[in-house]
């Protein structure tokens, strides 16, 4: 009689010791198995750090209970009698740094595309400035600069051109204050003509030819 409560008690100690268990998942995520084995079927999978019922062990395999009433088997080396705060600090932690990483790379993106459009803008700005400013320069004193065009197209002697060809001659000194078609502009005219548009020597005799009122449009600088 002795040996029987004995063995009765040594039941209920192994019953209750195993009837109910707090556990924590200590894996990313974990399979819940029909079964204790890898040969039966999921039927639900638990993230880490989720509470378990913990009931008893068969071989490495645990049943819980989980917290939506579902039971079922899991390996018992993923299971833990202590929540991994860590991990899910690590999680949260690593979550905000990929959040600033984003951010951060956003905003260095528009600063980017706001830099480009600014400095076109700028620069855009400037060049109409500078221009505006070239245009408005007026003869001072006894000198003045020449823009000439050429009108249509043609040949001169040697030398091929097309309308809208241009050529700037700065004058200084005697002829500036008069017509721009007298013979200190005609030379600086074919010196600037030749190197601007790499004419030889042997043709400034046909850019001579060219320098004529019905073949030029001219404007004061």
């Amino acid at each position: 009689m002795r040996k029987f409560f004995t063995t009765f008690g040594l039941f209920l100690i192994t019953t209750f010791g195993f009837a109910q268990e707090t556990k924590y998942v200590d894996t990313e995520l974990l399979n819940v198995r029909s079964g204790a084995g890898t040969k039966y079927d999921v039927i639900d999978k638990i993230s880490q750090g989720e509470k378990v019922t913990a009931y008893s062990t068969q071989g490495t395999w645990t049943e819980i209970e989980l917290n939506n009433g579902t039971r079922g088997y899991v390996s018992t080396k993923f299971l833990s009698n202590t929540q991994n705060q860590s991990s899910t600090s690590d999680k949260k932690g690593n979550s905000w740094v990929g959040y600033i990483l984003v951010i951060g790379f956003i905003l260095y993106g528009l600063n980017k595309i706001l830099k480009f459009f600014g400095g076109s803008s700028s620069s855009s700005q400037k060049t109409v400035s500078q221009e505006r400013n070239t245009t408005r320069r007026k003869p001072s004193g006894n000198s003045a600069v020449y823009r000439f065009r050429v009108k249509g197209n043609g040949s001169a002697g040697g030398v091929q051109y097309v309308d809208g060809m241009n050529i700037e001659v700065a004058v200084s000194g005697l002829g500036a204050g008069g017509s721009p078609f007298n013979n200190i502009v005609e030379k600086l005219f074919v010196q600037e003509f030749a190197r601007k548009y790499n004419v030889e020597p042997r043709f400034h005799s046909s850019i001579k030819s060219l320098f004529k009122r019905d073949r030029l449009d001219v404007e004061i600088l």
